[in-house]
């Protein structure tokens, strides 16, 4: 019979859902589910990332301030394609860890909105951004570890990517011009930090 320590052949799950707040006005929610391929050295995955950002900003009337303002979100969806090179495959068994160099894709779309009334209305002289969409697509490079057994643990990498976006959104327009909008669009090229947590359950080993 084959050795699975010395053969690792094996199909994991990965993801985690999570919410959490920063003090009082600042949300996050982030949900991820996918799965990794792994044959010795060498694994591929997939993943569908969900990231919601919700900012409650305070209103403030006669010079004091109250925490009845308006909302805005930021919300990104997108699948990430990556590859893995693990260098010490037997590293699980002995150490419980398993260290990782990743390269990946991520494709995606990312939406901006406001509550604010004045982006609604769009009032004579007043120039609020009414919405932004973006398509995006994240080339990134990160190094990671896993922490446990092989069967079950935390993932958690981090790197830098590429981002390239094409971005349009609409502006509030004077009415004196005759239009209610004024639309944009650009692309945009940055560096940005990279960083992921999962839980990883291994399904299958053969």
């Amino acid at each position: 019979m084959q050795n699975t320590k010395d053969s690792r052949k094996e199909i994991s799950i990965r993801g985690k859902a999570t919410s959490f707040f920063i003090i009082e006005d600042t949300f996050w929610r982030n949900a991820n589910i996918g799965a990794e391929f792994r044959l010795n050295h060498h694994s591929v995955g997939i993943d569908y990332v969900y990231f919601r950002f919700r900012y409650e900003n305070d209103s403030i009337v006669d010079g004091i301030e109250y925490s009845n303002g308006y909302n805005s979100f930021s919300r990104r969806d997108y699948i990430n394609l990556d590859y893995r090179f693990y260098p010490f495959k037997n590293w699980p068994d002995k150490y419980g860890i398993d260290p990782y160099m990743n390269a990946f894709v991520k494709i995606g779309k990312r939406r901006v909105w406001s509550e604010h009334e004045t982006a609604r209305v769009r009032n004579p002289g007043f120039h609020p951004i009414n919405e932004q969409r973006s398509n995006f697509a994240d080339y990134g490079l990160a190094l990671g570890l896993k922490m446990g057994p092989p069967e079950f643990g935390i993932d958690v990498n981090m790197g830098v990517v590429r981002r390239v976006s094409d971005i349009w959104y609409e502006r509030g327009y004077n009415y004196s011009m005759g239009s209610q909008y004024e639309a944009h669009n650009f692309k945009r090229m940055k560096w940005a930090f990279h960083m992921r947590l999962n839980i990883y359950l291994r399904v299958l080993n053969f």
